[in-house]
């Protein structure tokens, strides 16, 4: 049931949604709402190396947002990115890995898909374990269409 109701959400807020990193006045309150559920770290040594922008454990339910002075565009959309990664632990949290909302071929190809260049798909692929492919690619494009408010209603909705 859980799984309907936000892929419904998912659905409408994509098809609506412009597509670029964006900072977000939102942001903040999504981080809040977050952080009463997820431990979240900020600009630990772990990002000394610059690697990364942050990333989600699943298993120590820790999320590390990692950024130089004033949080710019990228380190908004890595906030929705990383809070989609929790959402999608919520949907399915007896999986081994992260699985997409959008877990059929036929709802990843039609609400997921649309939004994401072949150039973004293959650097993903490049970057990440093929078997966190359709997750990592699913939390690009829910990062990049959907606003901070958007991804903190479906965080409310999956993990509440």
């Amino acid at each position: 049931m859980i799984k309907k109701l936000l892929s419904a959400f998912a659905v409408a807020c994509v098809t609506a949604a412009p597509a670029m990193a964006k900072v977000d006045p939102g942001t903040p309150d999504l981080l809040n709402t977050i952080d009463d559920h997820v431990n979240v770290q900020y600009n630990t040594t772990e990002c000394d190396t610059g690697e990364f922008y942050g990333y989600y454990n699943r298993r120590t339910n820790k999320m590390l947002l990692c950024y130089e002075g004033v949080p710019d565009a990228e380190d908004h959309d890595t906030a929705r990115h990383e809070t989609w990664h929790v959402i999608q632990h919520c949907v399915s949290p007896d999986a081994k890995t992260l699985q997409p909302i959008f877990d059929t071929p036929e709802t990843f190809k039609e609400h997921v898909l649309p939004y994401i260049s072949a150039a973004e798909v293959v650097n993903i692929m490049e970057g990440y374990p093929e078997h966190a492919h359709n997750a990592e690619i699913e939390a690009f494009v829910m990062a990049n269409v959907l606003t901070a408010e958007e991804v903190e209603n479906a965080f409310v909705k999956a993990c509440l």
